[in-house]
């Protein structure tokens, strides 16, 4: 609840398609996991996995980071080099 029960500045960004909604939601899944991590008592490293996984889905929204299966999906959609 602390961390998705605020009023955040909207700079006027939408999510454009399904594969940024379901990396928002990887995310914020990631992020609950992180904090039941750290409620229960874990050791900072395994909290960092979670951190980790939410920051990778969070740049997979913004274009920041791109998995490969990201790309193939991308070059099968629209038959890139063809």
């Amino acid at each position: 609840d602390m961390v998705f029960d605020f009023d955040a500045p909207c700079d006027g960004s939408i999510l454009t398609n399904a594969r940024q909604a379901d990396a928002i939601a990887k995310s914020r899944e990631s992020i609950e996991a992180a904090l039941s991590s750290l409620r229960l008592g874990m050791t900072p490293d395994a909290v960092l996995v979670d951190v980790e996984a939410a920051m990778e889905s969070l740049g997979e929204a913004t274009g920041r980071v791109v998995r490969e299966d990201i790309t193939n999906r991308i070059f099968e959609r629209f038959c890139v080099g063809k």
